[in-house]
């Protein structure tokens, strides 16, 4: 009751209150100096290690602006599991151990409509999920949906709160999903438009995807800012993800019939009309009333009207090309296609450089200057936090007998590092969990002799054995770097909360492969930042993010303890970005790895002991 007549008095400055949100006893290290830098700089990249609490820090810091000054707050990251399992996860813990104050936090998952449509329907990947929206038929819950008023999406809100909350239910999209539709009987995808509509929302969760391309920016300014941009705090977790990317695909065939039959004025005429039916938010389908709809649906009948926002971003890419607006077009010779390329993400910050604040959040340690430049984020203040090295030990095998590329991956050569991955994890007390470069390179492996029932597969999302890793002991796990198990995922003992991957192996590093666009994309990379940079912000920037992010997997907890080994004689092209002692033989490297785990075996026993 103290914390919340305090909250209430006008004159407590925005640190103080922030503290009184802040849910345990004391800081974690390196913590309080984030908290400050946060409450200090409008424009600000904090890096810190994985399991230091950054999210929980932002929310802390900022929220009593949001509260207090009537701002909104958008939160940002990779993957649409790491909404829930990640931001949603902290929001929640958040409000449960500040209930009087944060009653009245209004957060929202943004997810795409495929994903968030209640009716169940199994894409080409059995994966489940988007069914109405999708197949465009009529949908009673949509249409209740939008008429809600602002007083009941605001009880929808307050009530899944509440529920995720006191029943500890798993915080999943498929739970958010069938809660929306079979307690409160509304579309979620629908009902979380609505709200932005109404702007009855103070905290956004959503994916890098509604920034990335000229579309997506189009609708976060329209629909989730309401181009409010002074008002709005921009939080991006896992800010070093960013390259190039694809803006717009169009077939050259389409592209051709539509040329040679209308003028340019008769296609920015239907997509203005196609763009202000998606702005309604009230049909799927428009009817064709349009002159210049039927002339379009009459030369190219492949055109498909189901969904609508499938033939906006045609025509939006139609009149892109035409217009010659965007960076570059690439022609994709076997698909006949043309792509849109945004070769560098600056474009995306150039686009953020509008709000109010914005919060960049990386937890990979490359040196800060590498994404200044590549980002053109030159301005913004930097804060490191610091880690200490000594429960973690790093290991690279220089030995061409070892790697991933094409002329290692003869059964001899595979036989070897199969052989060297079951003699580490001999050693090691708990967990190993081995990335592969590639999935058909876990397929090698496991075809010359690796064994084990925990594979990452390209097309399931969650693997449903992570939660049997808990339970079982000294498992072997099969994944892929830059994938689904290397972002986002967390092995814990289940009293302790413990890390239990002690053995991280890097079994070939994900090299892009030799192609037209690679190299018309380095030509880019040096013209602007010269070849020596221009290569390593490409190339070697990426492949260090997507280590350092397969070796936090490991590390969740100061105390937790780690050794990562990369089996790859390329990784020693990284140095001096990448730090790790460097082996030539595997007798050597099996010596330090046995030493490093005997040396920390108090540590290794506190892992299933507090």
């Amino acid at each position: 009751m103290k914390a919340v007549t305090l909250w209430r008095d006008a004159s407590m400055s925005f640190h103080l209150r922030g503290l009184l949100l802040f849910p345990y006893e004391s800081f974690k290290p390196g913590q309080h100096e984030a908290f400050l830098a946060l409450l200090r700089h409008s424009r600000l990249m904090l890096q810190g290690p994985t399991g230091l609490g950054k999210t929980l820090i932002v929310l802390v810091a900022l929220l009593p602006e949001v509260l207090c000054k009537q701002k909104r707050m958008v939160v940002l990251t990779r993957t649409k599991t790491q909404v829930f399992s990640v931001l949603m996860k902290e929001c929640i813990k958040l409000i449960q151990s500040n209930k009087e104050i944060l009653q009245s936090l209004k957060v929202v998952p943004l997810i795409g409509r495929e994903d968030l449509c209640g009716n169940e329907c199994k894409n080409k990947y059995d994966v489940v999920g988007g069914g109405t929206c999708v197949s465009n038929s009529w949908c009673p819950l949509k249409e209740y949906t939008m008429s809600l008023s602002a007083a009941e999406v605001k009880r929808i809100i307050f009530g899944y709160i509440r529920e995720f909350s006191e029943d500890k239910l798993s915080l999943t999209l498929s739970v958010f999903r069938k809660m929306l539709v079979n307690k409160y009987s509304v579309c979620p995808y629908y009902f979380v438009l609505r709200a932005l509509l109404l702007k009855e929302v103070d905290l956004i969760l959503g994916t890098h995807g509604y920034i990335q391309t000229y579309k997506g920016q189009e609708f976060f300014s329209r629909l989730v800012v309401h181009h409010e941009f002074e008002k709005t705090i921009v939080v991006l977790d896992e800010a070093h993800n960013f390259g190039p990317q694809v803006e717009a695909e169009l077939s050259v065939k389409v592209l051709q019939s539509l040329k040679d039959k209308y003028k340019l004025d008769i296609i920015q005429q239907l997509y203005a009309e196609l763009l202000s039916y998606e702005e309604s938010g009230k049909i799927d389908r428009p009817p064709v009333t349009s002159t210049g709809l039927k002339l379009l649906l009459k030369s190219y009948k492949r055109i498909r009207m189901s969904p609508l926002q499938d033939t906006v971003r045609l025509l939006k890419a139609v009149l892109s090309f035409w217009e010659a607006k965007g960076d570059y077009w690439w022609y994709e010779k076997e698909e006949e296609l043309l792509l849109q390329i945004n070769p560098f993400p600056d474009l995306i910050f150039r686009y953020l450089e509008q709000f109010y604040k914005v919060i960049l959040l990386s937890g990979t340690f490359i040196p800060a200057p590498y994404y200044q430049r590549l980002y053109g984020t030159e301005h913004y203040e930097t804060h490191t936090i610091q880690i200490k090295r000594d429960n973690l030990f790093m290991g690279i095998l220089k030995n061409k007998s070892y790697g991933s590329m094409e002329a290692l991956r003869t059964p001899p050569y595979l036989e070897k590092m199969v052989a060297l991955i079951y003699r580490l994890h001999s050693l090691n007390w708990y967990h190993t969990l081995i990335f592969a470069p590639s999935y058909d390179y876990c397929d090698l492996l496991m075809k010359y002799g690796l064994k084990t029932p925990y594979v990452e597969r390209q097309n399931i999302s969650s693997p449903s054995w992570l939660s049997e890793l808990s339970q079982v002991n000294h498992a072997l796990i099969l994944g892929v770097i830059g994938g689904k198990l290397s972002e986002g995922i967390e092995i814990l003992h289940p009293i302790t909360k413990r890390s239990l991957l002690t053995l991280i192996l890097i079994c070939g590093l994900p090299f892009p492969a030799s192609s037209e666009l690679q190299t018309f994309l380095l030509e880019k990379y040096a013209q602007k930042f010269g070849k020596r940079l221009g290569k390593q912000l490409l190339i070697y920037v990426p492949i260090l993010r997507k280590i350092q992010q397969a070796i936090g997997r490991g590390i969740r907890h100061p105390d937790d303890i780690t050794a990562a080994v990369i089996l790859d004689y390329r990784a020693t092209r990284l140095i001096p970005l990448l730090y790790g002692k460097i082996f030539r033989r595997p007798a050597p490297l099996i010596d330090y790895v046995s030493a490093f785990y005997f040396a920390n075996m108090k540590r290794l026993k506190r892992i299933k002991t507090n």
